[in-house]
């Protein structure tokens, strides 16, 4: 065990190495400048690794936050994961249509995998000591690479199979990646053919020249730029479908506000407004971290649709991202075919929930299920009749004039 100061609430031993969980609130100075230490030294896969990060952006749910340390021969830390616990449903979905919605308490992994060595035994104290402990129906694993050795441990795990009831809620799909070369101009000639670069700059031309009014985009990255651009974002945000249908967006803007000034006073704040004169027409939400631009959130005003507002933003701030602060990759996160459009490179990623061998969550995840083969019925019937792309677009369009 560590010492009285760093408040453990538990600890596994095991031989040469020891695995301490701990409550983020109550972690003391000492031992965050132990894990800060270990971060700086490492190269994490997420912000959601960083311990300065976690304390920022999870402010309002520190006492939310379970965190597990891991010592190594010396007493040094050498490794992290961390894990929120959230009252968040599981959405029983019939293409973008909700039907339900579940209460379901997770326990969600903060970063697409543990800072952890890759060591089976090593897994299995972590894993089992999350079954040991009450308090939640569910392990929530968000965008694992299947590649990875976490992916192979959850599925291949005999721990995991007689511990908990594996379910992945929806298929592996490509993680899109943008890597940056030396130029913006490369970047459009690897990237492109001749035709597709030619039609991408006609759409940027084509706005700029019919737009009612001039078109400019905006760079936001201080701290005296969190208002204006939440400001005008939000008006935008709420009239997407992504607001109206899928209740996603630029919501709970206190809280929205203090993250992006908590990215602000770091130096990782960096979003873009695409305006047609005083009026915002669409929005990236996004952090630069580490050298890496995570896009948070995207959306832009229907009103601009027939001017492709979206495909302009991106092309703009790919070639601002070039010439400003450069940074080694953009992670447009979960899939969709307009981020591959831009991506020059991806790998494959799944989600994946244990469950807990409970009744109720037998229920959820029978439930889940069924609405997704019946989902997909529904997508080979309308793929086949040629109608999936004139529904979804009725459903988008009603859901934003509702």
């Amino acid at each position: 065990m560590r010492n009285a100061a760093s408040s453990p609430e538990s600890a596994v031993h095991a031989p040469a190495i020891r695995l301490e969980r701990i409550p983020l609130a109550t972690a003391s100075e000492s031992l965050l400048s132990e894990w800060q230490a270990f971060e700086a030294n490492s190269t994490p896969d997420s912000p959601m690794q960083d311990p300065e990060w976690l304390r920022g952006y999870f402010l309002e749910d520190l006492d939310k936050i379970i965190s597990y340390l891991l010592y190594d021969r010396s007493g040094s830390v050498s490794g992290s994961a961390s894990f929120l616990l959230k009252e968040w449903p599981l959405k029983l979905h019939l293409g973008e249509v909700t039907l339900a919605e579940l209460p379901l308490r997770r326990l969600r992994l903060l970063g697409g995998s543990p800072a952890l060595p890759e060591d089976e035994s090593l897994y299995d104290l972590l894993f089992r000591d999350l079954a040991d402990n009450a308090g939640y129906d569910a392990v929530y694993f968000a965008q694992v690479p299947v590649e990875s050795f976490l992916w192979k441990y959850l599925t291949t795990s005999r721990l995991i199979r007689t511990s908990f009831c594996r379910y992945k809620p929806e298929d592996a799909s490509l993680h899109p990646l943008l890597r940056f070369g030396a130029s913006f101009e490369e970047y459009m000639k690897n990237n492109f053919s001749k035709h597709h670069r030619r039609t991408l700059r006609r759409q940027v031309t084509r706005f700029q020249e019919e737009a009612p009014a001039p078109v400019r985009l905006l760079r936001y990255t201080r701290p005296e730029d969190v208002t204006p651009f939440l400001d005008a974002a939000i008006q935008v945000s709420r009239k997407t479908y992504q607001w109206n249908l899928h209740q996603r967006g630029l919501r709970a803007t206190e809280r929205l506000d203090r993250r992006c000034r908590f990215a602000a006073d770091h130096g990782w704040f960096r979003s873009y407004l695409l305006f047609c004169g005083a009026t915002p027409c669409s929005f990236i939400a996004g952090y630069q971290w580490r050298g890496r631009f995570y896009t948070d959130e995207i959306g832009f005003d229907p009103v601009f649709a027939k001017h492709s507002p979206g495909t302009v933003l991106r092309t703009m701030v790919i070639e601002d991202l070039f010439t400003y602060d450069k940074p080694e990759l953009i992670d447009f996160g979960s899939y969709d075919k307009y981020k591959e459009e831009f991506a020059n490179d991806n790998y494959t990623h799944c989600d994946m929930i244990l469950f807990r061998r409970r009744l109720y969550c037998r229920f959820v995840q029978t439930a889940h299920y069924a609405c997704r083969l019946t989902t997909k019925a529904a997508v080979r019937v309308l793929g086949g009749l040629n109608l999936k792309s004139r529904f979804k677009k009725i459903i988008r369009a009603r859901s934003v004039s509702a």
